[in-house]
């Protein structure tokens, strides 16, 4: 069963990515060096105490009440470290189902935090398709015709 937990912004999120590494013989690279917009909430999940994911959501770029979802789920993410390509392996149910759990999760804190809608855009392949299923969303295509996912509430 995935256990899901909120993590402190900052260094809550370093040691995250101190943990995604670990394994690998890459050094973690230097984190905070691009400027992003602030999180909003964290959350990681944990199977038998084992990093599966975590998911991140901040504000939106041009509309305040929407919190824009990225994630990294660790198997995928590894591979990409190690081999230094996107992986192309996709996404298997597990998977889709502990990224929904976090997506989920991340809503839920999103609601409460005063967001009307959640989005995320096409990754990995499968992943934001069959979150998107799971939960409900509806796809938009932009005036640009770029693709992405709402969830509203």
């Amino acid at each position: 069963m995935l256990v899901v937990q909120e993590v402190p912004l900052g260094a809550g999120e370093v040691a995250l990515y101190r943990e995604l590494y670990a394994p690998t013989s890459v050094p973690v690279p230097e984190l905070g060096e691009e400027p992003w917009p602030a999180p909003a909430g964290v959350l990681a999940g944990r199977r038998g105490g084992e990093l599966v994911g975590w998911v991140v959501f901040f504000a939106g770029n041009n509309d305040k009440s929407q919190a824009t979802l990225q994630w990294i789920m660790v198997r995928q993410e590894r591979e990409r470290i190690t081999t230094g390509y996107h992986t192309t392996t996709a996404a298997s149910t597990a998977d889709v189902d502990d990224l929904t759990a976090l997506a989920s999760a991340a809503a839920r804190q999103a609601q409460r935090a005063g967001y009307t809608h959640l989005k995320w855009g096409p990754a990995e392949p499968g992943l934001a398709e069959g979150i998107a299923t799971r939960l409900n969303a509806r796809t938009v295509t932009d005036e640009d015709g770029f693709l992405s996912y709402q969830l509203a509430w």
